[in-house]
C-alpha cells in the first residue's frame, strides 16, 4: 500500500487508516444498535435502520455537498491568502469537512451493525452480503475523505505578515 508522505516524516497509510475508520464506524453503531435492540427490541433497530432514508434522502445530500464544498473554499482562503483569521478559516474548513465524514460513518456502521444483529438474532440471509458490501463501500468513502481532510491540512501553515 502506499504511503503519502507529509511535512513532519510521517506516514499516512491508507490500509491502516480503513482499518481504524472500520474499528470507529462498528463500534461506534453497533454498540447503539445492541442497546437499541435489547431496549426497544425489532423496532428500535428499524428506527435506526429507517434513519438512513432521512440522511440520504436528495435535500440531506445536497446540503452536505454544499457544506463540504464551502469547507473546501473556506480551506483555499486560509490556505493561499494572509487573512488575519487564518486559523479561524481552517478550524471552519476542517469542522465541515467533517460532516460528509460522519454522514459515510453512519452509514457504513448501520449498514454493517444490522448485518452482524441479524446474523446473531435470526441468523444467515444472502441479503446481509449487500448490507456489508455497500457498509464497506461507505467505509472506504469515509477513508478517503478523512485522507484528503489530512493531506489537506498537512502542509504546513504559512505565516501571518503583517506589513507596516
Amino acid at each position: 500500500m502506499k504511503k503519502l508522505s507529509n511535512y513532519s516524516g510521517k506516514n499516512i497509510n491508507l490500509l491502516s487508516l480503513m482499518l481504524v475508520e472500520l474499528c470507529i464506524v462498528v463500534t461506534i453503531n453497533l454498540i447503539t444498535m445492541i442497546f437499541s435492540y435489547f431496549f426497544d427490541g425489532e423496532k428500535g433497530v428499524d428506527k435506526i435502520v429507517n434513519s438512513l432514508n432521512d440522511q440520504f434522502n436528495f435535500v440531506g445530500l445536497v446540503a452536505v455537498a454544499i457544506n463540504c464544498l464551502i469547507g473546501l473554499i473556506f480551506w483555499l482562503l486560509h490556505r493561499y491568502f494572509n487573512f488575519q483569521h487564518k486559523n479561524f478559516l481552517k478550524e471552519v474548513s476542517e469542522g465541515l469537512l467533517d460532516t460528509s465524514i460522519a454522514l459515510y460513518r453512519l452509514a457504513g456502521g448501520i449498514l454493517i451493525s444490522f448485518a452482524i444483529i441479524y446474523l446473531f438474532a435470526v441468523g444467515y440471509e444472502h441479503i446481509l452480503l449487500v448490507f456489508i458490501l455497500y457498509g464497506l463501500i461507505s467505509v472506504v468513502n469515509s477513508t478517503f475523505l478523512v485522507f484528503f481532510k489530512k493531506k489537506l491540512f498537512l502542509k504546513p501553515d504559512r505565516k501571518l505578515v503583517t506589513t507596516q
